[in-house]
């Protein structure tokens, strides 16, 4: 009976790891964290000018540079010790903004099948220096907020787009 407990205490971690969600075949890799939206959970004192104030701000800090920039929305790369290349658009509206992958080179960015699904893989650092960004923005407008990223499917990463007004606002409104 000991024997069948000291087996089963030790094969529990073995199969813990065969039934990790989304183990990629490469530890380095992990499911894109994209969308990445950020909900300011107090907005009364923000203004759009102010956000984007900041995000061009705490961009910059971060190595971040603007690619392109309209009404709404900021086209940022990045580039990590000159072989780590990230393209990323950033479309904000008063309540929060939206942290979307465009493209990237050197970071395995891949489509795949994991846990019987699709899934969009990507190196894990990227998840990081996206949530870093994400930080560092919020950090400098001085708000709390909530940081949500769905698992999409493969074959639904955005393609490059016009930005689009935030709902509600009146006026104006890329792999």
């Amino acid at each position: 009976m000991k024997r069948l407990i000291v087996v089963i205490a030790l094969a529990a971690p073995f199969a813990a790891l065969a039934q990790e969600p989304y183990y990629l075949g490469d530890q380095r890799l992990a499911v894109i964290d994209d969308p990445l939206r950020v909900e300011f959970r107090t907005v009364a004192a923000l203004t759009r000018e102010k956000i984007r104030q900041t995000i061009a701000m705490a961009a910059t800090r971060g190595d971040w540079k603007v690619f392109a920039e309209t009404d709404g929305r900021f086209e940022l790369t990045r580039t990590v010790n000159s072989k780590h290349f990230m393209r990323i658009e950033v479309v904000y509206d008063a309540s929060g903004y939206t942290v979307r992958y465009l493209d990237s080179n050197n970071l395995l960015y891949q489509e795949m099948r994991g846990s019987g699904r699709q899934v969009r893989a990507i190196h894990y650092n990227y998840n990081v220096w996206i949530k870093e960004l994400a930080a560092a923005i919020n950090s400098t407008l001085g708000v709390s907020a909530v940081v949500a990223a769905p698992t999409p499917i493969a074959g639904n990463k955005p393609q490059a787009t016009e930005p689009r007004p935030p709902s509600g606002w009146i006026g104006q409104r890329n792999h």
